[in-house]
C-alpha cells in the first residue's frame, strides 16, 4: 500500500532556527496541532546539539562572518592587483622601477587569490559540517515522533541546502499512515514497569488464575495445580510477575 508524503522545511540562519516547521497543506485537517507541537518541541531542544559537541556556537556566528568579510575583501583584490601588476609590467619599458612594483602588485594578488580561496573553503566546510549536524539531530527528533506514534507519522530527511552566507535549509518528508493523527494515538512508554501500553497495540492481557506466592528475593510468582498424575497433585510455577516495587 502507498501512502502520500509531502515535505516541510526547517531554517536557520547564523545557527539559529528562524523558520520552524509548519503541517504541510496537504495534512491541515489530518494532524493534530498538539502532535505536530510535539515535533517542533523536539526540533528545537535537538537542534545544535551534534555541532555544539566539538564547536563553540556561541562564537560560530562570528567566525563565519570572519571569514565572509576576508573573502569579500580578497576577491575583488585579486583583479585590481592583477591588472594593475599588469599594466606595471607592461610599460616597464619605459620605466625601469615600474618593474619592481608590478612584481610586488603581482605578488599581493596571488596572496589575495589564496586568502579569497580559503576563506571560501573553511567557510563552505564549517557550514557543511554544521547541516550535517544538524540533520544529525533532526534524526533523533524523526526517531523520537516515529516511536512515539507507532509510524503511523513518519518523518524523514528530505533534500537540504547550505549556504556561505549562514543560511541552513532542511528539508523534512512527512507521511501519515492513518486517517488522522491525535495525541491518544501516542504510545505511553517510560511507565512504572517499562512496558509499552499493549491495550493500544491490540493485544489482550493473558490472565492467569493460581495462588500468587512472594520468593525470597522479593519477586510473586503464580502456581497453579497441574494434571494430577497417578493419584497426585503437583504444584508448579508457571509464569513470573513483575519485581515487587
Amino acid at each position: 500500500m502507498s501512502y502520500r508524503s509531502t515535505t516541510s522545511v526547517v531554517i536557520l540562519k547564523d545557527f539559529k532556527i528562524i523558520s520552524l516547521p509548519i503541517i504541510p497543506s496537504a495534512y491541515v485537517n489530518r494532524i493534530d496541532p498538539a502532535v505536530w507541537q510535539e515535533f517542533v518541541s523536539q526540533v528545537q531542544n535537538r537542534t545544535n546539539q551534534t555541532f555544539a559537541q566539538n564547536n563553540d556556537i556561541a562564537g560560530a556566528a562570528s567566525k563565519r562572518r570572519c571569514l565572509q568579510i576576508t573573502y569579500i575583501v580578497c576577491a575583488p583584490l585579486v583583479f585590481i592587483l592583477g591588472y594593475l601588476a599588469y599594466y606595471c609590467l607592461l610599460i616597464t619599458g619605459l620605466y625601469v622601477y615600474l618593474l619592481a612594483i608590478g612584481a610586488i602588485l603581482a605578488i599581493a594578488a596571488f596572496a589575495s587569490f589564496i586568502g579569497a580561496v580559503v576563506t571560501a573553503t573553511k567557510c563552505g566546510s564549517m557550514m557543511k559540517a554544521y547541516r550535517f549536524a544538524c540533520q544529525q539531530d533532526l534524526n533523533g527528533a524523526f526517531a523520537y515522533m516515529n516511536q512515539r506514534y507507532n509510524n503511523m507519522i513518519y518523518f524523514s530527511t528530505a533534500r537540504s541546502t547550505h549556504r556561505n552566507n549562514g543560511k541552513v535549509q532542511l528539508g523534512i518528508t512527512v507521511v501519515l499512515r492513518a486517517q488522522n493523527i491525535t495525541p491518544n494515538m501516542a504510545q505511553m512508554v517510560g511507565t512504572a514497569t517499562g512496558q509499552v501500553n499493549v491495550m493500544q497495540q491490540g493485544v489482550m492481557p493473558v490472565q492467569v488464575q493460581g495462588v500468587p506466592m512472594q520468593l525470597p528475593n522479593g519477586q510473586i510468582v503464580y502456581q497453579v495445580a497441574a494434571q494430577p498424575q497417578q493419584g497426585q497433585q503437583v504444584v508448579m510455577p508457571i509464569q513470573q510477575q513483575m519485581q515487587q516495587q
